[in-house]
C-alpha cells in the first residue's frame, strides 16, 4: 500500500491520460484500437521525450524498454517518482492547470481538492446520475454482536440539469427495508455492477437545473444480517461535506481506521489512516469526493 498522495496522483494521472486532448499522444503509438491504457505505447511516449532531453540515445531501439516499469508501476498506483512525474508532464505537454492539480495532490496537498479519482473501473450505474451532493450526514447503528441494525442519511443535493426527479441510493444488500423520511418516497430497486444493489428515491417534485433539495432516508438490515466491520460510500460525482458515523451497541472496536478503496463492494484499502473510537463510535469527515470509495474499517 502507497502514500495516499503517490496512490491519489496515480489515480488522477491515469484519468488524465484518458483525457483525449492526452490520449492522442499516446494513441499514436498503440498497435490496438479502443480499450484502457496501452502502457507500451506510453512507455514510447516517454522515451521520446527523454531522447529529446538527451538522457537516451536516439539510436536505442529499445529505448521505451527503459520506461515499461515507470508505468507498469504507476498504473498500478505503486510507485511514482517527482522525476517520473515531471517527465510525464513535458511528454505529454500537459496544461498548466492539471499540472498544478498533479503537484498539490503529489506534494500532500490533495485534500484541498478532496479524494478524487480512486475508482480504477467505474461500474455502470443502474441510473444515470445528474445531481452533485452539497452534504451528506450517514449515521450507521451497530447493534449486538457487531450485526447492523440501521443507516440513517440525510443529503442534500443540487441538481445538474432539468428534470432530475430522483435519486438513487447504494446500499448493501443486507438491507431489508428502506424508508423516507423526508423529500419524496421509495420507488423501484435495483442491482447494477457486480452485484450492487440500490434502491430509487422518487422526488416530491422534479428539479430544474441548479434547484437543490433536502432527503433523509433510512435503511433497516435483515436480522440474520452478518456482522459488520467496514462501512464503505461511493461518490461518482462531486459529493461535498461527507461524514460517516459508525455507534456501537456493544464491542467496542479495539482498532479502527478511515480508508479509500478501488471497489465499491470488494478489495483491500488502497490507503488507510487510524482513527479514534470515542463514546462508543467512530467518525470521520471528508471535505470532498469524486469518483472515490471511502468508508471506516474496525476490529474488535
Amino acid at each position: 500500500m502507497g502514500n495516499w498522495n503517490v496512490v491519489s496522483t496515480c489515480a488522477l494521472l491515469c484519468t488524465l491520460l484518458e483525457r483525449d486532448d492526452y490520449r492522442r499522444r499516446w494513441a499514436r503509438k498503440s498497435g490496438r484500437g479502443g480499450g484502457g491504457l496501452d502502457q507500451t505505447a506510453i512507455a514510447k511516449v516517454l522515451a521520446k521525450q527523454r531522447v529529446e532531453d538527451g538522457e537516451i540515445s536516439e539510436e536505442r531501439w529499445d529505448a521505451h524498454r527503459v520506461m515499461k516499469d515507470p508505468v507498469r508501476r504507476m498504473v498500478r498506483r505503486e510507485r511514482l517518482t517527482g522525476k517520473t512525474l515531471a517527465l510525464f508532464i513535458r511528454a505529454f505537454d500537459i496544461a498548466e492547470r492539471d499540472q498544478d492539480l498533479l503537484w498539490d495532490t503529489f506534494a500532500g496537498g490533495g485534500f484541498s481538492v478532496g479524494i478524487v479519482n480512486t475508482i480504477r473501473e467505474r461500474p455502470r450505474l443502474a441510473v444515470p446520475q445528474r445531481h452533485r451532493t452539497i452534504s451528506v450526514s450517514e449515521r450507521y447503528r451497530i447493534g449486538t454482536g457487531g450485526v447492523p441494525v440501521s443507516r440513517n442519511v440525510r443529503q442534500a443535493l443540487r441538481a445538474v440539469g432539468d428534470g432530475v426527479g430522483s435519486y438513487t441510493f447504494g446500499h448493501e444488500r443486507e438491507v431489508a427495508e428502506v424508508t423516507v423520511r423526508h423529500g419524496g418516497f421509495v420507488g423501484p430497486q435495483h442491482e447494477y455492477g457486480d452485484g450492487l444493489h440500490a434502491t430509487e428515491i422518487i422526488l416530491e417534485r422534479p428539479l430544474r437545473a441548479a434547484e437543490t433539495t433536502a432527503l433523509e432516508y433510512e435503511a433497516t438490515y435483515s436480522a440474520g444480517s452478518e456482522s459488520f466491520t467496514e462501512v464503505r460510500r461511493a461518490a461518482y460525482g462531486r459529493s461535498e461535506n461527507v461524514d460517516i458515523a459508525v455507534e456501537f451497541a456493544d464491542r467496542f472496536p479495539g482498532q479502527a481506521w478511515w480508508c479509500v478503496w478501488e471497489e465499491l463492494g470488494r478489495g483491500n484499502p488502497v490507503h488507510e489512516e487510524r482513527i479514534d473510537c470515542r463514546n462508543g463510535a467512530i467518525w470521520k469527515y471528508f471535505p470532498a469526493l469524486e469518483n472515490a470509495v471511502v468508508g471506516v474499517r474496525w476490529q474488535c
